[in-house]
C-alpha cells in the first residue's frame, strides 16, 4: 500500500475536511490516532468482505460514540458514514496503485 497508509497525520487531514470537527483539531487527531492504531491493521489483515465490514461497522460506533475525557468529539451518523466513505475511497485507490 504506500508509505502513507500509516501516516496519522494523512488520515487526519481527511479528518479535518469533516465541517463537524472544524475547530476539534484534537477530535481530527485522536480519531486518526485510533483509526491508524486500531483499525487499519484490523482491516489489512482481514481476509473477508465479511471481516472488513465488520472491523468499518465497529470504526463507525466508535466515532458516533459520545464524547468523554479521552475521545474528544461524536460525529453524527451522517458524518461518520461520510468520513468512513472517504477514507475506504483512499484505501482503494492506494490498493490500485500498489
Amino acid at each position: 500500500m504506500g508509505n502513507l497508509t500509516f501516516d496519522q497525520s494523512f488520515w487526519e487531514e481527511i479528518a479535518n475536511n469533516l465541517p463537524e470537527l472544524v475547530g476539534n483539531p484534537d477530535g481530527a487527531e485522536h480519531l486518526a490516532y485510533r483509526f491508524v492504531g486500531s483499525y487499519l491493521p484490523a482491516l489489512l489483515t482481514a481476509r473477508t468482505k465479511e471481516a472488513k465490514d465488520h472491523v468499518w461497522l465497529a470504526y463507525w460506533t466508535y466515532l458516533t460514540a459520545r464524547e468523554s475525557k479521552r475521545k474528544p468529539f461524536r460525529l453524527s451518523q451522517q458524518a461518520a458514514d461520510q468520513l468512513i466513505g472517504e477514507f475506504q475511497k483512499v484505501l482503494s485507490n492506494l490498493s490500485e496503485s500498489a
